[in-house]
């Protein structure tokens, strides 16, 4: 059994922490991963070490991912500001948008051809992305917009920002914090929406916003995805003045009729639904305030996370080595 590896915050490393309150912006994702490993996050974000062997697997989900989000954009920005989503969509469906928006991000994202046009023959492997995409976004996501049409598309790939001034003894920082929301679309009942869209299995459920931060297992209680949609509907709400809504669209599983996209909070056999995030703003804020009092704490080392399950599919295993 390996002895635990702990990294103490030495003016060099806590230098390198303080570019997020410089000319840097901290991610939703570099902060869900120090809430799930403090280590993988000295390892991935202050260190910026990337493992070398990185699995071929998880570069060819990231790239279907990053195809169907492009994909998604061009679509969707198609209809910004339309009072009529559902009827654009159908529209824009009919004329065979979908399949251009589809191979223009195979141009852009597979070959890194900016300008969207198709001049390369198709590997067996890259048909079936092709495929899945157009199924995932011509028919699971435009049929749950279509028969949910109380919104107006406001953005797409949009960034949002915001600086949260925290002090660690006599020490003042403001520590910056952006990223870039998939969908904010502007709702019928005066809300914003923020839509993060994912392609693998849904998880909407989460045990309250503390165990979000510190619940056990690590692996499926602090859910990154939920903590960063809560995240840019933090930001949204500071930067616009407007409660928000968070969703989760889990294309795969839109085709489902019973699919909705919005978390579950369940407290003791208790379960709500998220209608906004007011509901839970000032406790998610509380322990995001608290969770970077740690960070930038000089006296708190790096260290590794306690429960071994989280690091099943680290990238660090190698280094951690943690049993």
């Amino acid at each position: 059994d390996s002895s635990d590896i702990v990294v103490d915050k030495s003016d060099e490393i806590f230098d390198k922490l303080l570019r997020f309150t410089r000319d840097k912006a901290l991610s939703p994702t570099a902060f869900s991963t120090y809430v799930k490993c403090p280590l993988k996050f000295y390892f991935n974000v202050v260190e910026r070490l990337r493992p070398e062997d990185e699995l071929e697997e998880s570069v060819d989900n990231m790239t279907f991912g990053n195809i169907f989000h492009e994909a998604a954009d061009l679509l969707y920005s198609q209809i910004k500001g339309d009072a009529e989503p559902a009827l654009r969509l159908a529209e824009l469906r009919k004329r065979g948008e979908i399949d251009k928006c589809v191979d223009k991000a195979i141009a852009k994202i597979y070959f890194g051809d900016d300008d969207g046009i198709l001049r390369h023959e198709f590997s067996g492997e890259l048909l079936i992305i092709r495929n899945i995409v157009r199924e995932y976004l011509g028919n699971n996501l435009l049929n749950y917009d279509i028969c949910n049409n109380e919104f107006v598309v406001a953005e797409t790939e949009s960034d949002v920002k915001v600086t949260l001034p925290i002090e660690v003894g006599e020490e003042k920082f403001d520590i910056h914090l952006a990223g870039r929301a998939d969908r904010i679309d502007s709702l019928n009942n005066g809300l914003l929406r923020v839509i993060d869209y994912k392609t693998g299995k849904p998880r909407l459920n989460y045990s309250g916003i503390e165990s979000l931060f510190h619940g056990e297992p690590i692996a499926t209680k602090r859910e990154s995805n939920i903590i960063n949609t809560l995240l840019y509907s933090m930001m949204l709400s500071h930067e616009r003045g407007r409660d928000v809504r968070p969703e989760l669209y889990y294309v795969g599983s839109m085709v489902r009729k019973d699919y909705s996209p919005k978390f579950i909070e369940t407290i003791e056999r208790k379960s709500r639904t998220l209608e906004s995030y007011s509901e839970v703003a000032t406790e998610f804020e509380n322990e995001v305030k608290s969770t970077l009092k740690e960070m930038f704490d000089r006296s708190i080392p790096f260290m590794q996370c306690e429960d071994s399950s989280a690091c099943k599919y680290c990238d660090y295993q190698t280094i951690c080595n943690k049993k």
